[in-house]
């Protein structure tokens, strides 16, 4: 059997048609393989197969006719996307074996297959991209000074996504800098150990070496003797604008903060070095304030009432937190609580945070209140509804129970004795003929978490008749 192959295209909203008028035979696409070009971006491909044996009709696959009434017989690709560049390598950054601060160094990029068209570059130090660096070299500045240098070397090619190549990064680039470097620190105008608020701080760059050409260890973690500084203050890591000078005076805004400051050192022949010396906490002003006091019956169900004055300075912002023992009922804004069931048996205690910028958070507790009672149910007296005679069913409404949740229980009576089963312990009662000439009462049961039960019993039948 002699095969033979057909490719054609079409656009993808002609996939699954069946129809050849709409695809185009792709010029000199006759063979079992074909390599998509640009033309064919976006579209789809279908390969037709024709069989030829000699005294024989021909076939071909797929059978267009047939695959017109069945579209899982129609084979086509999925449209054809980009080309994708299937080799290449690392490219090579070259340079005199140390890279320095005004060396020129430069990239050579390893050829692609397919082959590209063009290459772009973007250069890198620690990670960072370097604004403008696109060219095939680069010109070290002193930025880049103890930095690894990288480049991404991207081919590109028409209808092809473009690639890209990362070059292994360089040694550190070398410069003129400084031997040491001192330790800053913040030091209290006032000799205090914590920073206040309104209590000017100063800025010490450290120990500076007090010999022009130190040997050994002698200037180890000092400044050269020369070195010049500036001083940039922060709050939380951040620059405070127009903090530039040697002393800071924390202002509110600065309280429950870190404070550090970057002092940078410079000295003609070397690049300039910042150091941040380490955070301290700054303490706002101290807040003043009563102890508060409850007032309300300790019981569950009823409501409390915190009370918080004498808090200065005006305006503060105060938060109710309300305590059973440890247990922590409510939080918030609000000076009132309900008692809750979870606190029976204890004590309460509000606490009160007042907080405003600038000062020092303070927190006041009340005395503990008594321990708290159960709450009390208010009951209702049960009403039996009905006929008393055997075979009558009677019905009880036990009216309005509080507070809402209460859980009600029942059960009947026949004469001085409780009727035994689930039939004494429903809202109805059928009458059962053992009941004949007695009265018929119900106890109703009040139960609810944190309260007292209450029991209320409903007045008695006339005596049951036949």
């Amino acid at each position: 059997m002699d095969l033979r192959f057909r490719w054609y295209r079409t656009f993808p909203g002609n996939a699954h048609n069946s129809d050849m008028n709409r695809w185009t035979p792709i010029p000199d696409a006759d063979r079992q393989s074909y390599v998509p070009t640009n033309l064919d971006r976006g579209m789809v491909l279908i390969v037709l197969v024709t069989g030829v044996v000699h005294g024989r009709p021909s076939q071909t696959y797929p059978n267009t006719k047939e695959a017109g009434t069945d579209p899982d017989r129609w084979y086509v690709t999925l449209p054809i996307g980009l080309g994708v560049f299937q080799d290449g390598s690392t490219p090579l950054v070259s340079h005199d074996g140390t890279p320095k601060v005004g060396e020129e160094i430069t990239v050579q990029p390893v050829a692609t297959r397919p082959l590209q068209d063009s290459w772009s570059y973007q250069w890198y130090a620690d990670g960072a991209l370097i604004t403008g660096a696109t060219s095939d070299s680069l010109v070290l500045a002193a930025a880049q000074r103890g930095k690894r240098i990288t480049v991404r070397a991207t081919a590109r090619r028409s209808e092809f996504a473009d690639r890209d190549w990362t070059s292994a990064p360089t040694p550190v680039v070398a410069g003129d800098r400084m031997e040491s470097e001192g330790t800053p620190a913040i030091l209290t105008s006032t000799g205090e150990p914590s920073v206040v608020v309104d209590q000017e701080v100063l800025a010490h760059p450290g120990r500076v070496c007090d010999v022009a050409e130190p040997s050994g260890g002698t200037c180890a973690g000092s400044w050269p003797l020369g070195t010049s500084f500036t001083y940039q203050w922060q709050r939380d890591g951040k620059n405070i604008i127009g903090a530039t000078r040697v002393s800071y005076v924390p202002v509110t805004q600065d309280a429950g903060k870190q404070l550090g400051v970057v002092v940078a050192g410079s000295k003609p022949g070397y690049d300039p070095v910042s150091v941040t010396s380490a955070a301290v906490s700054v303490r706002g002003t101290p807040m003043l304030g009563a102890v508060p006091k409850v007032t309300g019956t300790p019981r569950v169900g009823e409501r409390l009432t915190g009370s918080a004055s004498g808090w200065s300075p005006p305006g503060s912002s105060l938060t109710y937190e309300w305590y059973a023992g440890n247990t922590l009922l409510q939080s918030g804004w609000s000076t009132s609580l309900t008692v809750p069931a979870k606190a029976a048996g204890k004590p309460i205690v509000l606490r009160v945070t007042g907080e405003r910028t600038g000062y020092e958070p303070l927190t006041t507790s009340s005395e503990p209140t008594r321990t708290v009672a159960k709450g009390r149910v208010t009951p209702s007296t049960p009403t039996i509804y009905g006929t008393a005679k055997v075979g009558s069913t009677l019905m009880v409404s036990a009216g309005y129970w509080s507070p809402s949740g209460v859980k009600l229980r029942y059960q009947w009576k026949v004469g001085s004795r409780l009727v035994k089963g689930k039939a004494g312990t429903k809202p109805q009662f059928r009458i059962p003929r053992t009941a004949r000439g007695k009265r018929i009462a119900v106890v109703v049961t009040a139960t609810l978490a944190g309260y007292t039960t209450v029991k209320r019993t409903s007045r008695a039948t006339a005596k049951v008749s036949r």
